[in-house]
């Protein structure tokens, strides 16, 4: 490169790539049958509020996940813009513990393929890269989230200062507890838990209609705006590899 050229400027990955491969490593957590992974239609997703809706069988838990593309700030930081009618119906009793906003620490493809190529070995770690914000925790005019990352890791689990930005011309920052919001590996591990507090119980014949249709391996390939699908198909097969 000459020496009066311009380095490349980062850009985070998309969110629709986002959702993709967190969603992916998410279902090898368990055994084929165990759970479902449902995902609304376009339409359903402004009216419903989420991106996946995650359910068992019989008696189980359920988590509604929201998927956000962060902007990068400097220091190594992220800001997340919300959508406010999508952040009020998220924030209604009947998603109370269920409903989280889904972000990753990734500040470049590049950093996403390393992670993927890391991910056979050591599957929790990619889950790791993402920090999932309990929607309930957050005020009802909170407008956007905002995090950093340590300098040296891409773990979610280094991130720190995260704070919730709020009214409609962002007249306050408040902070956000470290009760509400986790890595995304801890969310996986804890959705498990009997003992805690990340998704909800629904009983069979519970009014809750499922919304949306599975999602397919051959729906997930079908992305992505910039980013090349061959090394996209090999991410997530690596991800999905038993």
């Amino acid at each position: 490169m000459p020496a009066n050229a311009k380095a490349p400027e980062q850009k985070p990955p998309n969110e629709k790539l986002l959702e993709t491969l967190f969603n992916a490593a998410l279902l090898r957590c368990f055994k084929i049958g165990e759970v479902t992974l449902y995902t609304p239609t376009s339409r359903e997703e402004y009216e419903a509020g989420y991106d996946a809706r995650v359910v068992g069988e019989g008696a189980f838990r359920e988590m509604h996940l929201q998927f956000k593309a962060p902007r990068l700030t400097p220091g190594f930081g992220f800001n997340v813009y919300l959508t406010p009618h999508q952040h009020e119906r998220l924030r209604q009793p009947i998603f109370h513990d269920s409903a989280y906003y889904i972000v990753s620490t990734f500040r470049s493809f590049k950093e996403v393929q390393l992670a993927a190529r890391n991910a056979k070995n050591d599957p929790l770690e990619f889950r790791a890269h993402y920090v999932a914000v309990r929607v309930h925790c957050l005020p009802l005019d909170a407008r956007a989230v905002e995090y950093k990352r340590n300098f040296h890791s891409v773990s979610a689990r280094e991130a720190k200062d995260i704070r919730s930005r709020c009214g409609e011309k962002i007249k306050r920052v408040e902070p956000i507890t470290d009760e509400c919001w986790m890595s995304g590996a801890t969310l996986v591990e804890q959705f498990t838990d009997s003992e805690s507090r990340v998704g909800k119980f629904v009983q069979p014949g519970s009014p809750d209609g499922l919304l949306g249709t599975t999602q397919r391996f051959s729906d997930l390939v079908s992305l992505s705006d910039d980013f090349g699908g061959t090394s996209l198909v090999r991410m997530m097969e690596r991800l999905l590899d038993e």
